[in-house]
């Protein structure tokens, strides 16, 4: 018998013999590349699978939960576990899935199957490891999760995804996915296509050299080809028109079909009526009833009827939306491919929002002749008078469509219906970079607001459109927003150089506080408060109304050097303010003040940090006089007493802290409770694994960031498998003087070294 045979049998021998006592390997480790740990013996690597307790020489291929094992040159399969699929017999496997849309971790797969290879014939196996059908087929084609294509003697049929049997005997010459219905079989005799239902019912005879959706503004249709010419069809395989016209295609969100007969493109309904004659050079999709039209080098725009709404005489003809962007027919989310997967994130969703409320607005046309151009409404009227050299930026505010609108070197702004807001005299900046940074949003959305900066030169304003006057009168300064309802100007001093001085304003054009050489800015505190910056770096606190409502002589620092947190947590600073407590720094270490500007300090402690959902730390001299460290709530109560030696933040995990005492680690939560107890010898916490890892009095284990003990603190090495399940299990340990596989619910594999790699 061949040696390699012989050892293949004594090592499966070994492990079936002694059942749950280990079988002794030579060397185990994970690879950064493998899914399953990998294993020397006799000098030889293997890949071990612990579900099957297995041996296996590679993972030839994975997709989805599947995996293609080779052993001794046979094939198999097994899921991501190793729990075998497809017994390792055959000569060949092919791992087959399908999904919707872009893939990414958990995707939801239609349908996973094995096609399996044994002596030149075929069969198949689901991704539970039940077999469908032996390897008895000349050749395996997955149609769709319910149905295998399989052939026999030369010819195509199917059968039944659930349970192999035969429903369409093999009489075609290829099967395949249908892409007109997905429960329907695309089939084929020679070079000729057709359709066929599920239960093996012809729809449309395999006759046509080409068939594809054909998609109307409310229904689908189908467009076939046969002798060089084309026709439409509907889903039941009736003709709606004969194969005549040199092509067929949709026509944006409208019922007819572009058509083109004798060189030229016309129109039909779905009762294959003409609508619009083939007359034309060029017909554009149709969008909100109205269409593009070319002919003889010129454009014009037709209605659903066929009839000439913008007549003919325009070099070119766009349809665009509220903000001047090309729009396209609605119908074209019906032809394109739904958007599948992971929730859509709250940027996309806002971003969405937007674009439905952009489209909610009016459309225009933009019509060009020559060097001249003009807007014109839906209807097709004009919206600035005719013969104009002038240029049209359109713009969306506070949900309303506004223009401006150029001529030369100048430009003013006029509202949808082309009326005067602002007279044509302004001019733009000629460093366009100072246009994004003298007007400054800070981050703010104010897209449903009535506001918009006007510029003349490098000189700006802002202005109210709804109330069409200038809340902050064009001068030669910058605007930044810190609110929704506040702004600061601020603008060069005369006499210094880099110097500036700031004025406060309110929305409504108030000057809440004027123009002062010694202020040189202001930062929102809260709703109502705000803080003044001097140039000496004193600060002050006043209201909405400009009125200082707490000063302190030693409170001073750059509001941009300072910022409002000690180290909370690597992502967000603490928010003034945010537990009802705003810190006063400087030379002071525990002073806050409240809502009410009134001042408070904590008894007790050399220094209080700043508060972060409604906790802080504290800092207390002990008796060696050095720095203990603890965490209170905002009304002073001691969560965790001033005793840590230690307290760290966790990356990635804001409401977690690391904190120490008498050399001893604890987990604990800011909802004001222990996860880990103080009882570890260390805690390592790494923002790119699922688990944490503890050690106490020597040994290592496992736990979740909720503080649940998944692998108890018994083994002296502990190495998680990073392409495993979780990017963790199984795990390899050792205890003692020998190593272990260990399972997530702590199951030890039966198999076991001394040596630890094993390439």
């Amino acid at each position: 018998m061949n040696k390699r045979y012989l050892l293949l049998l004594y090592f499966m021998v070994h492990l079936s013999v002694f059942g749950q006592t280990p079988a002794v390997v030579d060397a185990i480790d994970f690879s950064s590349y493998e899914t399953f740990p990998e294993v020397q013996l006799d000098g030889k690597r293997y890949l071990y699978l612990p579900e099957a307790n297995l041996l296996i020489d590679k993972v030839e291929n994975s997709t989805g939960n599947m995996l293609s094992v080779i052993k001794d040159g046979m094939y198999g399969a097994v899921d991501k576990n190793g729990k075998i699929l497809a017994a390792i017999e055959y000569d060949g496997i092919e791992l087959k899935d399908e999904y919707k849309g872009q893939w990414y971790e958990g995707i939801s797969y239609d349908y996973e199957f094995i096609i399996t290879e044994k002596e030149g014939k075929y069969g198949v196996i689901n991704v539970k490891g039940r077999e469908i059908s032996p390897p008895q087929y000349d050749g395996i084609e997955i149609i769709n999760k319910d149905l295998i294509g399989v052939k026999q003697h030369g010819k195509w049929g199917w059968t039944a995804a659930e349970d192999g049997h035969v429903i369409q005997q093999p009489i075609y010459d290829e099967v395949r996915k249908c892409y007109l219905n997905d429960k329907c079989v695309a089939i084929y005799l020679g070079d000729k296509q057709g359709m066929a239902k599920a239960d093996g019912t012809v729809i449309i005879p395999p006759k046509y050299v080409f068939l594809s959706n054909l998609y109307t503004h409310s229904a689908s249709y189908i467009a076939c080809s046969e002798n060089g010419l084309y026709g439409v069809l509907d889903q039941g395989g009736k003709a709606l028109t004969s194969t005549q016209f040199e092509a067929v295609s949709s026509l944006g969100d409208i019922d007819l079909i572009k058509v083109k007969q004798g060189g030229k493109f016309g129109a039909i309904n779905t009762q294959g009526n003409w609508i619009i004659p083939a007359e034309y050079d060029q017909i554009d999709d149709f969008v909100k009833r109205l269409a593009i039209v070319a002919k003889d080098g010129k454009q014009a725009v037709v209605d659903s009827s066929g009839k000439l709404l913008v007549p003919f005489g325009y070099d070119e003809i766009e349809f665009q939306d509220a903000e001047g962007q090309p729009v396209f027919p609605a119908a074209a989310a019906v032809m394109a491919p739904i958007s599948y997967g992971a929730e859509l994130s709250e940027v996309a969703l806002k971003e969405q929002a937007k674009r439905k409320a952009i489209a909610a607005l009016p459309y225009t046309i933009y019509v060009q002749r020559g060097d001249q151009s003009n807007r014109l409404d839906w209807s097709g009227k004009p919206i600035f008078p005719p013969n104009q050299l002038l240029t049209t930026d359109p713009f969306i505010q506070g949900g309303k469509s506004y223009y401006r609108v150029f001529t030369k070197d100048l430009y003013g702004v006029y509202d949808a219906e082309g009326e005067e807001i602002l007279p044509t005299k302004y001019h733009l900046p000629q460093d366009q970079y100072a246009m994004t940074t003298d007007y400054n949003l800070g981050g703010i959305d104010l897209s449903d607001s009535s506001f918009v900066p006007i510029y003349d030169g490098e000189k700006l304003g802002l202005f109210n459109l709804v109330q069409k006057s200038f809340i902050v009168p064009v001068a030669d300064q910058k605007i930044s927003w810190i609110s929704r309802h506040y702004l600061v100007v601020t603008r060069k001093l005369q006499d210094r150089d880099y110097a500036y001085e700031a004025a406060l304003y309110n929305s409504e054009g108030q000057c809440v506080r004027g123009f002062d050489a010694n202020v040189y800015d202001y930062h929102p505190v809260s709703e109502n408060f705000f803080l003044l910056e001097r140039e000496d770096q004193s600060l002050q606190l006043i209201n909405g109304d400009g009125k200082v409502v707490y000063e302190n002589p030693s409170w001073k620092g750059s509001l941009r050097k300072q910022g409002f947190g000690l180290p909370i947590n690597e992502n967000q600073d603490a928010v003034p303010f945010e537990s009802g407590l705003l810190k006063i720094s400087g030379d002071q270490h525990n002073l806050f003040i409240d809502l009410q500007a009134r001042e408070r300090r904590f008894a007790g402690y050399t220094a209080v940090g700043n508060f972060y959902k409604g906790l802080a730390f504290v800092v207390k001299k002990a008796e060696d006089g050095k720095d203990r460290y603890g965490v209170i709530n905002k009304d002073g109560k001691e969560l965790i007493p001033a005793k840590l030696e230690q307290i760290n933040t966790v990356y990635d995990h804001p409401n977690l802290l690391l904190v120490r005492q008498d050399n001893q680690y604890g987990l604990w939560s800011r909802e004001g409770k222990f996860l880990l107890n103080l009882e570890y010898d260390d805690i390592e916490i790494n923002s790119s694994q699922r688990y944490v890892r503890i050690v106490k009095n020597g040994k290592i284990g496992l736990a979740t960031k909720d503080g649940e003990i998944v692998l108890a603190p018994k083994y002296d090495e502990l190495f998680v498998n990073y392409e495993g399940d979780e990017h963790t299990w199984p795990v390899l340990v050792k205890e003692r003087e020998w190593y272990h596989i260990v399972a997530k619910d702590g199951t030890i594999y039966p198999i076991k070294t001394q040596k630890k790699g094993a390439y």
